[in-house]
């Protein structure tokens, strides 16, 4: 830890610039908006545990994104987006792994144009919003 003397009302105080930075670094984060990760995808896919925005760009055929059966945890969240245009032509399939399912069925499918699906995960299974 570098620790910076500074006299203050007759006070020693160490200032820990390494946490100065750090609060820093949050400010900025908080200033410049939410960021969230974007993986842009042209053929079908398995998402990662980091992945948070699937964005399809191509939709020359019909994709599949599958989601991981270790992604099951609760609150963990997915949004897949057609950014091609082209879903009602190609339709994009969101199917879990294994026999997990979402909103009771065993995938969810864009089928429209520009369509999205967003979900979140209770840890045992899927839900749309």
């Amino acid at each position: 830890m570098v620790a910076y003397p500074e006299i203050i009302g007759g006070n020693r105080q160490d200032l820990n610039f390494r946490q100065i930075y750090f609060d820093l670094y949050r400010l900025n984060d908080a200033l410049s908006g939410l960021k969230l990760n974007r993986t842009a995808v042209a053929t079908s896919y398995t998402a990662l545990l980091d992945d948070y925005l699937i964005g399809v760009t191509s939709t020359a055929a019909a994709r599949t994104i599958t989601l991981p059966a270790r992604a099951l945890e609760v609150g963990k969240h997915y949004v897949v987006k057609d950014e091609s245009g082209g879903a009602a032509a190609n339709n994009i399939t969101i199917d879990p792994e294994g026999t997990v399912q979402i909103d009771g069925g065993a995938t969810a499918t864009i089928s429209t144009n520009y369509g999205v699906v967003r979900l979140y995960s209770d840890g045992s299974k899927w839900f749309t919003w």
